[in-house]
């Protein structure tokens, strides 16, 4: 019954959540499998649940399983869906990261530029979900050692999401840290302690 596999689904995200990854992997490819035998491939929960199967591949370190399943599933929104609609644009944001993760920062950054500049066109250049991957844009450059560009759009992600979301917010503090490092990776201790006063 439909709602049995959400009830499963559910479940399975609540495992993940208490860290019992294996169970939480095993019920997700269960979920997964029923329903794209009930609902079809395509169908927007059987899609959500093989996302969730890749991210649960991914926390177990199966990283090129759980590329291959982002991938597909980022594919499959992208022609189902178009390609700004948010749950294409989350599965690409998942694929992205867990390639980073996979030590593919190239790419990884390539499709959180892309992503970045398709939430722009369609959220707005302030929204939160086009900071959110602004910020993980920003993170890729320092990654690949591209510390200018890291920092130039380090202070102003960290500006956007003080007037947006406030100074005391989580991810405006995250963004505040980033920026810190990078500055200091720079050699520029002096900048980044005025950062805290």
């Amino acid at each position: 019954h439909p709602d049995s596999l959400v009830s499963m689904f559910n479940y399975s995200v609540l495992l993940r959540t208490l860290k019992q990854l294996e169970k939480s992997a095993d019920l997700n490819l269960e979920v997964w499998q029923l329903q794209e035998e009930i609902v079809g491939e395509l169908h927007p929960q059987t899609l959500e649940s093989m996302h969730n199967y890749g991210i649960a591949l991914d926390l177990l370190g199966r990283r090129e399983e759980a590329i291959e399943l982002k991938k597909r599933v980022w594919d499959l929104r992208k022609a189902t869906l178009g390609e700004m609609h948010p749950e294409t644009l989350k599965s690409m944001g998942s694929y992205s990261m867990t390639l980073l993760r996979a030590g593919r920062t190239e790419e990884s950054c390539e499709l959180d530029h892309e992503i970045w500049q398709l939430r722009q066109l369609s959220l707005g250049e302030h929204h939160p979900e086009t900071l959110r991957t602004m910020h993980f844009y920003c993170t890729s450059l320092h990654k690949l050692g591209r510390l200018q560009e890291a920092e130039d759009l380090g202070r102003k992600v960290w500006e956007a999401r003080r007037e947006v979301l406030g100074e005391d917010h989580p991810d405006t503090d995250a963004s505040k840290e980033a920026y810190k490092k990078t500055l200091l990776d720079c050699g520029r201790e002096y900048e980044a302690a005025q950062l805290d006063t």
